[in-house]
Order: structure tokens, then C-alpha cells, then sequence
């Protein structure tokens, strides 16, 4: 599998900010760069032409926390009928409530990120 382009960013940040992000790299044995990643990927949600659809500012997703089939398969970005698949298997973390499935946004994140 080849490796995913990459384009360089420059960015200016707060001393503070710039010291927590090196603290929690060499804390998770994680590259800054991986770091960054993730949480530009988590906290951004883009629609065509690259608009805005979502951001997340600091844990303002915890009003959004239940989501639907849909919202999850755009969170993990996989088909709905995968994810539909998966959770009848029993293998990433959700409920039925009647006909639909309702999935966790905070157990989802840490079911991915688990080994």
C-alpha cells in the first residue's frame, strides 16, 4: 500500500501549546506530525469542494456524542453497510434501539484506536 501524499504546514503556536505537544509525543511514542494528524482528522469534518461541514472545538462534540448509522460510517470513513455489518457481528461497540443502530462517538474513537 503506498504511502499517502503529504504537503509540509508551518505553523506558529503558543510556547505552552508547542511544549504539550512534544510532552504527549514522546509520552505516546507517537511523531508530532501523527499527532497533528489525528486531531485535525477528528476535529475536522469536510463536504465536497472542501467546505467546512464540522468542527469540533474543545470537546463541543460531547453534544453530538450519539450518532447515527450515517454519522458513523463518515466518522470511521467507511460505507454505512459496513459498519451496519460490523455491529451486528458484534465487533465495534453499539446499540439497536428498535430498527436503528446508535453508535457511541467517544467509544468508536477509542475502539479504533485500541489495538
Amino acid at each position: 500500500m503506498a504511502a499517502e501524499p503529504t504537503k509540509a504546514i508551518y505553523v506558529r503556536v503558543p510556547a505552552a501549546v508547542a511544549d504539550k505537544l512534544d510532552h504527549v509525543s514522546e509520552r505516546l511514542g507517537m511523531s508530532k506530525r501523527d499527532i497533528v494528524t489525528r486531531l485535525v482528522g477528528d476535529r475536522i469534518e469536510l463536504g465536497e469542494g472542501l467546505q467546512p461541514v464540522r468542527v469540533w472545538p474543545n470537546d463541543a462534540h460531547q453534544h453530538d456524542d450519539v450518532l447515527s448509522l450515517d454519522e458513523a460510517a463518515a466518522l470511521l470513513r467507511v460505507e454505512p453497510d459496513d459498519v451496519r455489518e460490523m455491529a451486528e457481528a458484534g465487533e465495534i461497540p453499539a446499540r439497536k434501539l428498535g430498527q436503528q443502530w446508535r453508535f457511541s462517538r467517544t467509544a468508536l474513537l477509542t475502539w479504533l484506536r485500541a489495538e
